[in-house]
């Protein structure tokens, strides 16, 4: 019997996840990259205790667990540094890390032949019938499939149109950067300071390192990248001393701009034979830290599917294990934007207080079910 095949449009974190999980399901895979080469975008990402437990089901989470910096706890505070919420403890038996793009990317990439991974492969359409699925690449050649699966990110086509869920810009936008050689330790909690339309987050990047990202309100899209390392600076006088610290250690050419848009909680994640992950079908708001969490989660639960389920079988038995859960965590994603930027009713500031009065153990409660830890 032949080997079922795949074709993955786009080799970010879901799409390389994605091919390492379904060959080890069995699957001929093909990866179409529209870039020439693969090149981390992006300084840094946070990986939570249920993506490390997906990628150690694909044997994918040794260099991750062995390189990045582990995150001991998560604490929300305000621009002083009077806690809000937690520390949120991290399970040290399952762990939490804050991997580099690059280290991920190449942790991932590494698991995956030469052979099955395409670059300069735009695609034009997408196709199926009963039998197959097929992708038209922009130079006009076609490729089939048993399965497509459309892991090409928040701006892919293909999954705005099956699933009727368009990006939006979220009101808000900043900068990261990842900080080299502070020349100190760090107790491994990450932070975020906040204050009405504000906040910052520092993590431990490992090997005295710092990754750093801030946000703010912004009326239009890309409105942030007019600000300078300076005006930040500027904006951050008076708050806790370590952002200083860090601000003062950063290099111009480090920042990194970025504008918030997500989609709404989809209501379907795909169409036959064509099924969306990551981002494609979910793209979220980044205020739980799951958005690459939930990539990788996608891929191996789809991949787990597609090897013990018919072809017909796959995207309805894949919605109905993963709808509830993305659905929940795009919402929940979205509301957090509240406590900061000013875009609900309710002002901010109300909002924290309310939170910082929320016993903690029903907080970390809420945390473990995101991360699916008991």
């Amino acid at each position: 019997m032949r080997a079922r095949t795949a074709l993955i449009v786009g080799g970010g974190i879901a799409g390389l996840t994605a091919a390492i999980a379904l060959r080890r399901s069995g699957y001929s895979v093909t990866v179409l990259e529209q870039a020439d080469r693969f090149e981390a975008m992006g300084a840094a990402l946070s990986i939570w205790e249920n993506a490390i437990l997906a990628l150690r089901d694909i044997q994918a989470a040794d260099r991750i667990e062995a390189e990045a910096a582990q995150i001991k706890g998560f604490a929300a505070l305000t621009s002083t540094g009077k806690p809000i919420s937690g520390p949120h403890l991290t399970r040290q038996d399952i762990g939490a890390y804050l991997p580099t793009r690059s280290l991920l990317q190449s942790a991932l990439l590494e698991q995956i032949p030469d052979e099955s991974l395409r670059n300069n492969a735009l695609v034009r359409d997408i196709a199926q019938d009963d039998e197959t699925a097929s992708v038209t690449l922009q130079d006009g050649e076609t490729l089939s499939a048993d399965l497509v699966i459309l892991a090409n990110g928040i701006w892919s086509p293909q999954a705005t149109e099956i699933l009727a869920n368009t990006p939006s810009h979220a009101g808000y936008g900043g900068y990261l950067a990842l900080v080299k050689d502070m020349g100190d330790t760090h107790d491994g909690i990450g932070r975020e300071y906040w204050e009405d339309g504000q906040r910052i987050g520092i993590f431990d990047a490992g090997q005295g390192r710092r990754y750093w990202f801030y946000m703010c309100d912004e009326a239009a899209p890309h409105d942030n990248t007019k600000l300078s390392l300076d005006d930040i600076k500027h904006r951050m006088e008076g708050w806790a001393p370590e952002i200083g610290t860090v601000l003062s250690g950063t290099d111009d050419k480090a920042l990194i701009p970025f504008s918030i848009h997500a989609k709404k909680a989809p209501r379907k994640l795909g169409k036959g034979r064509i099924v969306a992950i990551g981002d494609a079908a979910h793209a979220m708001e980044p205020n739980l830290g799951q958005g690459a969490c939930l990539s990788i989660e996608d891929a191996v639960e789809l991949a787990d599917i597609a090897a013990n389920c018919d072809i017909q079988d796959i995207l309805p038995t894949f919605e109905k294990q993963r709808l509830r859960r993305i659905r929940d965590i795009v919402k929940r994603s979205a509301s957090t934007r509240a406590t900061v930027h000013k875009t609900w009713p309710l002002p901010p500031a109300l909002l924290r207080v309310i939170m910082s009065r929320i016993p903690h153990s029903i907080s970390q409660s809420i945390m473990n079910k995101v991360r699916r830890v008991t």
